[in-house]
């Protein structure tokens, strides 16, 4: 679905698919190898120890992400990065804002107000 609007005089671009279309495509369309998906993820509270940020671009993705899209990784492995469940990439900014000078691998951050912890 497409949607091109103003909203308070803006100009709005965006488009959407239900989650289960990326698997059908695979699926079913000759020629589509992969698929993933990608959805914002606005105003998440994420807690580390008596600590609270409320993040507004953050983004949900299928663990497949670095097969589409490059980025260097500071730390860690691109291809194995999301591959655990509940696991997470932050930039050198969010590390420093969470952790100061002690590095994010591995630590626990808690996401939401529902108590699962990523990492």
């Amino acid at each position: 679905m497409a949607l091109h609007g103003k909203i308070a005089g803006q100009e709005i671009y965006t488009s959407s698919s239900c989650p289960p279309l990326a698997q059908e495509m695979v699926s079913e369309i000759p020629g589509v190898e992969q698929a993933i998906r990608v959805n914002p993820w606005r105003n998440v509270v994420m807690k580390y120890e008596d600590k609270a940020f409320t993040e507004t671009k953050a983004l949900l993705v299928d663990s497949n992400f670095f097969e589409f899209f490059s980025f260097e990784l500071l730390e860690g492995d691109s291809k194995t990065a999301l591959k655990e469940p509940n696991a997470m990439v932050i930039t050198k900014e969010t590390e420093v804002r969470y952790f100061g000078t002690q590095s994010a691998m591995g630590q626990l951050i808690t996401v939401g107000n529902d108590n699962k912890a990523s990492k």
